[in-house]
């Protein structure tokens, strides 16, 4: 199986999950993980909840590994969805809005992620149509791939 990573730089990668092997594989989802856990109790912090903030970041991480075993993923830039589709519309219309906001700019140091969100959203809006055409054709294309993986490893 095949994804599109954003590494961001507007650098994004097209990675073979197959050719990983299970180390590999364990890592990269024990890091996944613990940074997205991380990153969901990150403003709990001791100056909003006091005494009780572990307790509250707590909380907030089991809730978050709920809503990920209910199948609830999020893009990048905000929004939920578990449909591949609409995730490849999010990249692809994020990759743009990256570009258009580094011309405007010259560079991406400055901007902050709500503006991305703001150009990406005006850029679905405006090109819904061609978005899913272009998301729909790249997912079936991948799934179509068919690579001849014996004896590679």
């Amino acid at each position: 199986m095949a994804m599109l990573v954003n590494i961001g730089k507007d650098i994004a990668l097209e990675i073979d999950v197959e050719k990983l092997n299970a180390s590999v594989m364990q890592h990269v989802v024990y890091i996944g993980l613990r940074n997205i856990l991380m990153d969901s109790h990150a403003s709990d912090t001791e100056d909003k909840h006091g005494d009780e903030f572990r307790a509250k970041a707590r909380e907030t991480a089991v809730a978050k590994l709920q809503d990920m075993y209910a199948g609830n993923v999020r893009s990048f830039g905000s929004g939920r969805t578990s449909d591949p589709i609409q995730a490849r519309v999010n990249l692809l219309a994020t990759q743009q809005a990256r570009k258009v906001l580094k011309g405007k700019y010259g560079k991406l140091t400055d901007v902050k992620n709500d503006e991305i969100v703001k150009v990406r959203d005006a850029i679905i809006a405006k090109n819904k149509d061609s978005l899913v055409k272009t998301a729909t054709a790249q997912i079936a294309s991948e799934k179509a791939l068919e690579l001849d993986t014996s004896d590679v490893i």
